[in-house]
């Protein structure tokens, strides 16, 4: 029955990924379409602030979708979720959404809590401190060989866990 979940679970991000591969592509499309466009429009080779920030916000949003099949193509290979492209992509979706906001109608209040995003969250300063700390217990009881360690956190699509292995380089 698990086996019959996990392959459903493939079939599933696969047909996720052919997906996204088709609305990035014609994403793209448009994006050079819309460019072209506003270069082409008079007066020609200046485009309005305002077209350039809309098309800053089409670019990073094909980003985001290259970003999340990257991580569509890492869950299929490994069964496990990168962390990092994860980040990749909501820091991304941050800027995209920063970049596109207009401050007339926003609340003082609003963006007080905007300027905190960038912020590192205090769950990952704890797991970074928990992680040197048992990376410099294994070092220690390694001896002159954990130099070469290297600390290896995964998360596999069924849930996170919080267990360390170190892949040593040797």
């Amino acid at each position: 029955m698990e086996t019959l979940l996990t392959e459903a679970q493939k079939f599933v991000a696969l047909t996720l990924a052919v997906l996204l591969i088709v609305v990035v592509a014609l994403s793209t499309v448009h994006l050079g379409v819309l460019i072209a466009e506003e270069i082409w429009k008079p007066p020609r080779f200046l485009i309005p602030v305002q077209r350039i920030l809309d098309i800053f916000a089409l670019f990073l949003l094909v980003l985001i979708g290259v970003e999340l099949l990257d991580t569509l193509k890492a869950y299929v290979k490994k069964d496990a979720i990168s962390v990092r492209l994860v980040l990749e992509v909501a820091l991304i979706a941050i800027a995209r959404k920063v970049i596109i906001l207009e401050l007339g109608g926003v609340s003082g209040v609003k963006l007080l809590g905007m300027s905190f995003w960038p912020l590192p969250w205090p769950s990952t300063l704890r797991d970074k401190r928990e992680r040197n700390s048992l990376l410099l217990l294994y070092k220690s009881s390694r001896g002159a060989d954990a130099g070469k360690a290297s600390p290896e956190w995964t998360c596999s699509a069924r849930r996170c866990q919080t267990d360390i292995t170190f892949k040593t380089d040797a």
